[in-house]
């Protein structure tokens, strides 16, 4: 305890710094803690930088939250993605053992929000015309028209329909960002692990060597959150939520070594009832990093009044998405007056209003 405790003060002490840096909009001459530009840093693999620091309990933290959850192996994902997903907030979690969720679940989260606002559903853009300064977003049967646009999907995927710049390809690295290739399958099983609501499997996980033959990452009873959940797990407690890296496999070849690692583990009688694949976590190239990307994303926020935002701009997880549009918000009110929303004033201001700090959490 007394190790885990001194690793997670100094692991914290170099957020901190990290922090500062994303706040001011991720400057190419800010310095890291190393002697080095923090962008420099961040370029460097999550498991090289956490060796370097000498942070052993919080590389076995990250193997679990970074690589098991989807995020990319430890020796290869950039540790600016470590950073984002890794915050003091969610190692407190871990220390206190409480993980916070919507009541009753998230589908009724959004349903709720859905009902304030005026949310179109299946709606397939077939282009975007952005002359005269104004968007008109073009559907299979309508047109909308808006004067800000706020785009949160994959960008890869948005220059099909979406008319970019060349500086705005260029800032935020469009068409040279990268995914992981995730998926999760919904298995009946008998005999297996009934005794705790998650079971991990370091051997699958721990470099990108593993992650490449798909093995079984991490298997899900779904009642180790809300009380919605517990009542799942107790009702049907046969049915776990099992976790694979795709890594180009069919899903024959998927569920085929996903049987085999059960068998292994112990669970017999299986059946497959769901299986879904994700192109998951989008991520800047580790050459793309220490370019600069980070900083000349951020920067080119509001141009032309376009804005990015979701997994592209921040990360994956819930908690760093809402505080990076929170701040993101802030700079679109200086925008609709006029101002600069990445001018160094206004970042200024937004870091000293969203510092991080435990007691928000």
């Amino acid at each position: 305890m007394l190790a885990g405790g001194t690793d997670i003060a100094r692991y914290i002490k170099h957020w901190l710094a990290f922090h500062e840096w994303e706040l001011h909009g991720c400057p190419d001459d800010m310095e890291g803690t190393r002697g080095r530009r923090m962008k420099d840093e961040v370029a460097m693999p999550f498991r090289e930088w956490l060796a370097e620091r000498k942070l052993d309990v919080i590389e076995r933290f990250a193997l679990r939250t970074m690589t098991i959850m989807g995020y990319g192996a430890l020796d290869k994902v950039p540790t600016l993605y470590g950073l984002r997903w890794n915050t003091p907030s969610l190692i407190w979690s871990a220390v206190t053992l409480t993980v916070a969720e919507p009541q009753p679940g998230w589908q009724q989260l959004w349903i709720n929000m859905a009902s304030e606002l005026d949310v179109r559903l299946g709606q397939h853009i077939r282009t975007v015309d952005r002359t005269g300064g104004a968007f008109r977003v073009i559907t299979q049967d309508q047109s909308y028209e808006f004067d800000h646009l706020v785009l949160t999907t994959w960008l890869n995927d948005a220059q099909a329909w979406f008319p970019f710049t060349a500086g705005e390809k260029q800032a935020w690295s469009i068409g040279r960002t990268t995914n992981t290739d995730y998926t999760t399958t919904l298995v009946q099983a008998d005999g297996w692990f009934r005794d705790s609501d998650t079971r991990s499997f370091e051997a699958a996980a721990y470099d990108s060597t593993a992650i490449k033959d798909s093995h079984l990452l991490v298997a899900r009873r779904t009642g180790d959150k809300s009380a919605a959940a517990k009542a799942r797990s107790q009702s049907r407690p046969d049915v776990y939520v099992c976790y694979q890296y795709g890594a180009g496999r069919t899903k024959e070849q998927l569920n085929a070594i996903l049987e085999a690692d059960l068998r292994a583990d112990g669970a017999r009688a299986m059946k497959i009832l769901t299986y879904c694949p994700w192109r998951y976590a989008p991520q800047l190239t580790t050459a793309d990093i220490a370019a600069g990307a980070a900083g000349a994303m951020d920067r080119r926020q509001g141009k032309r009044n376009l804005w990015v935002t979701g997994s592209m701009a921040s990360h994956e997880a819930v908690d760093n998405i809402v505080d990076y549009n929170e701040r993101l918000v802030d700079r679109m009110e200086v925008a609709f007056d006029g101002g600069d929303p990445s001018s160094d004033e206004t970042l200024a201001r937004v870091a000293a209003r969203h510092r991080f700090t435990l007691a928000d959490k």
